[in-house]
């Protein structure tokens, strides 16, 4: 405590965190602008790519709606992509149970850490999958609420 209060009182110490603070201002001084573009670049990419997305799904809404084989082709593709989900969250169920059991047995620390990656992974591709079945479900639903505010 007695060094602190030494340091505190010291003309050097006061000196460096001036100098300190001449040098933060400056960098950031110059760092802002090179700041400022960068971001407006990458707003602009993200705005340009969010449009292009946009009009992507547009357009396939726009097919699906007048198409019947491809809504029946993309409800095959969401049922696949669920059953899938669930498969990867049993195999997901299944590492975990056999980390449990095998733990108090198994000494080797590369057989559990490889047991939990394993459930980690199934478990994460299990939510890919599903968010993926989701998102075609729900592309089907907005085609067919399109289609029905067409014909009204």
């Amino acid at each position: 405590m007695q060094e602190l209060v030494g340091s505190l009182q010291s003309p050097a110490w006061w000196l460096s965190v001036v100098l300190a603070g001449i040098v933060v201002n400056l960098l950031a001084a110059y760092l802002k602008p090179l700041l400022d573009d960068w971001g407006a670049r990458r707003s602009a990419a993200r705005r340009a790519r969010r449009d292009a997305q946009q009009a992507e799904r547009e357009a396939l809404l726009a097919r699906l709606a007048s198409d019947t084989h491809e809504q029946t082709v993309l409800l095959f593709r969401e049922l696949r992509a669920r059953l899938r989900a669930v498969l990867s969250l049993l195999l997901a169920t299944m590492a975990m149970l056999v980390y449990l059991v095998a733990q108090p047995r198994v000494d080797l620390l590369i057989v559990r850490t490889l047991l939990l990656v394993v459930a980690a992974g199934a478990a994460f591709g299990s939510y890919l999958e599903y968010k993926k079945g989701h998102d075609r479900s729900r592309l089907v639903k907005d085609a067919l609420r399109l289609k029905h505010d067409r014909s009204s």
